[in-house]
């Protein structure tokens, strides 16, 4: 049987800025705890930036060839992260829902914990204390409005 796959860049894992890549224990010891774990589990706080030059911005990666490097992120907060993958949700996901089609998301932790976080209505505050175990689907079913009537984790 055929299966419709679509890629989007805008499901990607959350974007480490000038983090990205590094040893996350020689992070930590640089810059403390407390400013670690507030961009790491936090919702607001972002790594910094990567600069335009920096090679590791997402601009020089060929998968990104086609995208406005001005839509790439140099760096994103939790937050951040919630609003690219929600937007990607409603502006391609959404339609296929409303018409009673199943779609399969797959994408990476933060990716999923943002998107989990707008569909259940959970609060900011509580954004960072989501976990999203690897390879554990949760299963969630809509009316025909995309209210959410409700969702439970599949063993």
């Amino acid at each position: 049987m055929h299966v419709d796959c679509r890629y989007s860049w805008k499901l990607n894992e959350r974007h480490y800025g000038d983090w990205q890549g590094k040893n996350k224990d020689q992070i930590l010891q640089e810059v403390g705890e407390k400013k670690y774990w507030a961009v790491r589990r936090g919702y607001h706080d972002q790594p910094p930036p990567l600069t335009a030059e920096d090679k590791r911005h997402p601009m020089y990666d060929s998968n990104y060839k086609n995208i406005d490097p001005s839509l790439l992120p140099a760096t994103e907060s939790l937050q951040d992260t919630q609003e690219r993958v929600v937007n990607y949700f409603y502006a391609e996901i959404a339609s296929h829902l409303v018409k009673g089609e199943t779609v399969l998301i797959t994408a990476h932790g933060n990716s999923l914990r943002a998107l989990k976080a707008h569909l259940e209505h959970i609060p900011n505050a509580e954004v960072p204390h989501i976990e999203v175990p690897t390879g554990s689907p949760y299963l969630y079913e809509f009316d025909d409005t995309l209210h959410l009537i409700n969702h439970h984790r599949l063993s």
